[in-house]
């Protein structure tokens, strides 16, 4: 199930999500409806059932939401009920744990096609129901073979299997036995697959899953296929077309897809964690050596994808995946896009906030390479001083932000700004500071590059391959270019 976040920060849904109880009762109070909808259908109780927030969810309650309202796709705050706890909250208050969503699942199949094993044990146990969907037998994730770089299609349990194993054992007479046996099978064949929520990218639900013969682990994002054409959203076709070309080690790789009637599993490599939770884990404190170090790879990874005509234009910390060696690869295509010459209007909604191009922030549609690379500068400031450069909570406050650092932007920093969509003549101004002031811990080279990256002007903004020749990255340069004779030379033919 991929929850879709809005982007009003006033929203009610937003608020119930991000656990803002003070926030939930003001809007309520001042005539919101508690059972009010978001533009993708969801409602505040789908909202704080998702992120498991129970005092919100009860408060919701007592002001009369309705634990069945059901979304656009007729799933109920139920479907969306990721632990035991939220969902006997829901039951104790009336919530129908028999209800079929659109693609004809129960809350229990839900459960267990989400990997929320022991939600699914629970209600199961309750409806007595065999979890296996009728139009899909297929349950858990189970079974990953490869063949040098290519991965098979052999990813499911099928019902029938387990039944046939059943007859087998002696069968089983009784209907109600029988139900209860498979359904102590799939939840046992989905332990031993190893399955783990790792958690939600762009446009789907990403899970770990372990090879129960070989031990390798890949990435399965799985994407419900909603009504677009064809059945496979656009969103996922440009991921799959684009990362089939994109074959470099800083970028992830796919190594297959798998396409049924009703959902859509792209099959990646798998990186044991991403460079935010490598900031959180080492409280934000990062060495300058591997600061350098995940730039420059990261660089590399926008360089090869800029070379081959994509902008990622999503570039963050959480979409930046790093293995144990250090190695960091650019994930997360979903709003990748090819562009052309000439550069074409795309839309308005790319990346996230943090890390938006002032351009993009004001409006402007006519954009090319130069919005990753400010994306990859604010991501090396954050690398540097351990927390995020710009972190707005709307538009207007991450151009502020941004303005309280570079200087607000003049017709002789920045031509042709005032004509940009969302420029606005009464911007509050402010002076450029030092980024030595803000970053001591860069040296004079890399506040220079950090400088190039964060060019207000597009087209004055460094390339990612002139980035990757700064003389910042002189040392790095030398050893790689040491590397490559040593293998060279340990490779002579001497015939």
């Amino acid at each position: 199930m991929i929850m879709k976040v809005p982007t009003s920060q006033d929203n009610l849904w937003v608020a119930a999500g991000d656990g803002q109880l003070d926030r939930v009762k003001e809007l309520i109070e001042g005539g919101m409806d508690v059972n009010s909808h978001d533009q993708f259908g969801y409602t505040a109780m789908h909202a704080a059932v998702s992120y498991n927030q129970p005092d919100i969810v009860k408060y919701l309650i007592e002001k009369g939401a309705d634990v069945n309202v059901e979304d656009f796709e007729k799933d109920t705050p139920l479907f969306v009920a990721e632990t035991v706890e939220m969902a006997q909250i829901l039951l104790d208050r009336g919530a129908d744990p028999k209800r079929v969503n659109e693609e004809g699942f129960t809350p229990a199949a839900t459960a267990l096609q989400e990997g929320w094993t022991e939600v699914a044990e629970h209600l199961a146990s309750i409806t007595k129901e065999v979890l296996v969907p009728k139009e899909e037998q297929d349950i858990s994730l189970a079974h990953v073979q490869y063949d040098d770089d290519e991965v098979s299609g052999d990813l499911a349990i099928k019902m029938q299997e387990i039944i046939n194993k059943i007859e087998e054992q002696g069968g089983v007479e009784d209907e109600e036995e029988l139900k209860e046996m498979v359904t102590k099978m799939l939840l046992e064949e989905m332990r031993k697959s190893k399955i783990e929520k790792l958690g939600e990218g762009t446009y789907g639900i990403v899970y770990k899953a372990q090879n129960r013969e070989t031990n390798e682990v890949v990435a399965l994002k799985r994407i419900r296929l909603d009504n677009e054409e064809e059945g496979v959203p656009c969103t996922a076709i440009r991921e799959i077309s684009l990362l089939k070309e994109l074959k470099h080690p800083n970028i992830l790789r796919l190594y297959d897809v798998l396409h049924t009637e009703k959902k859509l599993t792209l099959i990646f490599e798998y990186l044991d964690s991403d460079l935010k939770k490598f900031l959180d884990s080492l409280g934000g404190d990062i060495d300058t050596i591997t600061i350098k170090q995940l730039m420059y790879q990261l660089l590399k990874g926008i360089a090869f994808c800029h070379a081959h005509r994509v902008l990622h234009r999503d570039l963050k910390p959480q979409n930046l995946l790093i293995n144990k060696k250090g190695e960091l690869k650019l994930g997360d295509f979903g709003l990748a896009r090819a562009y052309g010459i000439p550069v074409r209007s795309y839309s308005h909604e790319v990346v996230t906030l943090w890390y938006r191009a002032p351009d993009v922030l004001m409006g402007s549609r006519q954009y090319s390479t130069s919005i990753d690379l400010w994306s990859a500068g604010c991501i090396f400031a954050e690398m540097a001083s351990g927390r995020p450069l710009f972190p707005g909570n709307s538009i207007s406050d991450q151009l502020q932000r941004i303005f309280k650092v570079l200087g607000t932007p003049t017709e002789e920093s920045w031509p042709k700004v005032s004509q940009l969509p969302e420029y606005k003549r009464d911007f509050e101004i402010f002076p450029k500071i030092s980024l030595k002031t803000i970053l001591p811990k860069l040296d004079e080279l890399g506040i220079d590059l950090l400088k190039r990256l964060l060019e207000y002007p597009p087209e004055k903004r460094i390339t990612a391959s002139d980035a990757l020749q700064h003389p910042y990255f002189d040392e790095l340069r030398k050893k790689e270019q040491l590397s490559m004779d040593n293998n060279s030379n340990g490779h002579i033919n001497t015939k």
